[in-house]
């Protein structure tokens, strides 16, 4: 006896499925999975159904019922390997040998009667080469090797063919696939019925065959049907093997009858056949490469979160990546720091990106900011506008935007105030809009308003300054911290290690309030001169804390020097170059902050534009406000009483 094998047809979207489930379900995991795949009876001429596999195979379920007409959800198996290596060496001929012993195993507990589908199960082995988008692959169609007698008695029946049809139209799939036809065939049973009852005269079943009209095999799943008959005890059988399709039932007719002797049919020592063979007959498994069908966009949306998703297998399994590519980010400076940390964020996964600046890429950017090049430069190009659009060509999924504004800075008197109101508004509108904030500006000053915004709604910032061989990131206290209550006892070093105070922000530590410090300069103050080295380290020190800060369950209220999934979540870093020593440091938030403080903070929410002119306008105003006036005068009537009494 000849038998039409089963072939396979994957879907490309069952790859990208298959992709999704090793990054981030299976991992490291090379257990076997369930997984399903479909088949269909083919229209008269049509091609033979193949087994069917698309991202629909990765279902928890398969349905009992189909949704059209002879279709079915075969069961089956997924086994992913982690190496080509093991793809390999797989036990080819141990895998089969199980699945033919479970196949028995069901045959004599009868839970084959509870899913028919079973005869028909598969087992595909898998290796997927994610950085290349190549994907191996293997089908195995488990079948019970066996010698039998078996002839062909007669064509197909119209009014079978009617019956069946009508048949499937209200039948589960298992009842679908096989079924009794009584003696004078005039009735449908299903199957499971044999398992209760026996009939007198000669066994008749019908099964459906996925074959084309003109395949001469009989049907892969009969090896294990006649399996199963003859554990059930049976020495002959007829069976009609089913090849129309309902909706041509009276244009063709290629279904036919066939008698199967079962007397040489020995289980005891069944062999077992199955791996499907490639279209030139070699038994050896098939590739795909998506490489070569996908766009590059298509690639680049797959390839780029490949080393984040990594992350979670060995290195860091309880980073949440989601956070991290859900948070928006204003860049507040699209020079070196803002390249270099723009472009740290993209690789932890941000999708949301928008750079605020108001210069222009000069001819001495290019070397030192990354994302800009020399037709840039000739263009006279913005850079906040075209940093934006740096980030779209590194990666076109990136939601990346460049405004064009002056940040209004303290010290600086107002002279253009509607200009200068309107800029305020956008700034206003784009720290209300983002999630966490970061002052990468090159002057003190204008970090200040942002400052007072971000604390007065409760953003998260992070603030990187650079000097010529030193640096310091640190991140702002959010005004939401709960304080330490009285009823917490705490040591000094407790209070570095885990405080719940406030952290201060990037203006706590000054006695004074900011003022005008770009005026009169020459030109190595006016440029930031700096190890070229500084830019990217204290870059790499900002995402990596705006990382930390996310994964720690408390977010922007984490305590100072508290431990997330990444590691110390630290208030303030100071790098120095000259002995290559980084410092981590805390420091509470300051009541009379000039940017962080209350009563800054207060007025700035009354009042708005107004207080912010007057602050611009008049340089007395934040110290006399904030309390710093009240705080030099209380230090220098201090130092007054010292010296009277020295005297």
């Amino acid at each position: 006896m000849s038998f039409t094998p089963i072939k396979s047809f994957v879907d490309p979207t069952f790859f990208s499925e298959l992709a999704k489930f090793k990054l981030e379900t299976a991992k490291l995991s090379e257990a076997t999975v369930d997984i399903s795949g479909s088949m269909s009876v083919p229209v008269a001429g049509g091609r033979p159904a193949a087994l069917r596999l698309s991202r629909d195979s990765f279902a928890s379920d398969s349905p009992a019922v189909s949704s059209s007409l002879l279709s079915f959800d075969i069961p089956g198996k997924l086994t992913n390997l982690n190496t080509i290596e093991g793809f390999k060496e797989l036990d080819k001929a141990g895998l089969l040998k199980g699945h033919a012993d479970e196949l028995i195993s069901a045959f004599e507990t009868k839970e084959i009667f509870k899913d028919l589908r079973q005869l028909l199960q598969f087992h595909v082995i898998t290796f997927s080469d994610l950085k290349k988008y190549k994907y191996y692959y293997w089908f195995c169609f488990p079948a019970l090797a066996w010698k039998s007698r078996a002839r062909r008695i007669s064509g197909g029946d119209v009014h079978l063919n009617e019956m069946i049809a009508k048949w499937t139209r209200n039948q589960s799939q298992s009842d679908q696939l096989i079924f009794i036809i009584n003696d004078n065939g005039t009735e449908l049973l299903p199957f499971a019925n044999l398992q209760f009852s026996r009939p007198e005269g000669m066994l008749k079943i019908g099964m459906i065959d996925f074959a084309s009209t003109e395949a001469i095999g009989y049907p892969w799943h009969l090896h294990n049907l006649v399996a199963l008959l003859k554990k059930l005890g049976f020495d002959r059988a007829e069976v009609y093997i089913y090849r129309d399709h309902p909706s041509q039932v009276k244009v063709t007719l290629s279904s036919y009858w066939i008698e199967i002797g079962l007397d040489g049919t020995d289980l005891s020592n069944h062999g077992s056949v199955g791996w499907e063979r490639t279209s030139e007959g070699k038994l050896m498994p098939k590739v795909s490469d998506l490489a070569a069908l996908a766009s590059p966009l298509d690639l680049a949306s797959q390839a780029v979160d490949l080393n984040l998703k990594l992350m979670k297998w060995r290195a860091a399994p309880q980073i949440n990546l989601d956070i991290l590519k859900s948070t928006s980010c204003l860049l507040l400076g699209a020079g070196t720091l803002g390249c270099y940390v723009s472009r740290g964020l993209m690789a932890w996964g941000v999708r949301k990106i928008t750079f605020i600046d108001n210069g222009t890429v000069s001819y001495s950017n290019p070397v030192r900011q990354p994302l800009y090049t020399l037709e840039d430069c000739i263009a006279g190009a913005y850079k906040a506008e075209a940093a934006a659009k740096a980030l779209t060509r590194v990666y076109p999924g990136v939601d990346a935007h460049g405004l064009r504004l002056d940040v209004p800075m303290a010290g600086h008197p107002v002279t253009n105030e509607l200009k200068q109101h309107e800029d305020y508004v956008q700034l206003l509108e784009q720290v209300r809009k983002h999630d966490v904030i970061f002052l990468l500006m090159d002057s003190r000053e204008s970090r200040w308003l942002p400052t007072v915004m971000s604390s007065a709604l409760g953003k998260l910032v992070i603030n990187v300054a650079i000097g010529f061989d030193s640096y310091v990131v640190m991140r702002h206290g959010c005004q939401t911290q709960s304080p330490r209550t009285e009823a917490e006892p705490t040591t000094q070093e407790d209070d570095r290690e885990t405080s719940a105070e406030p952290l201060g922000c990037y203006f706590c530590n000054d006695v004074v309030a900011p003022i005008d410090s770009t005026s009169r300069q020459s030109l190595d103050q006016m440029c930031t001169v700096t190890r070229p080295g500084v830019a990217q380290l204290a870059s790499g020190h900002a995402v990596e804390l705006f990382a930390s800060v996310l994964q720690h369950d408390l977010g922007k209220k984490a305590p100072a020097n508290a431990t997330s999934t990444l590691g110390p979540v630290y208030h303030q870093l100071r790098g120095f170059l000259t002995n290559h020593d980084t410092m981590p440091i805390w420091g509470p938030a300051f009541e009379q902050c000039s940017a962080c403080g209350r009563e800054v903070i207060d007025t700035f929410t009354a009042d708005g534009w107004e207080f912010v002119k007057r602050a611009l306008n008049d340089n007395e105003y934040l110290s006399e406000l904030s309390g710093l006036r009240d705080l030099q005068e209380g230090a220098a009537a201090l130092e007054l009483e010292s010296d009277d009494g020295l005297e």
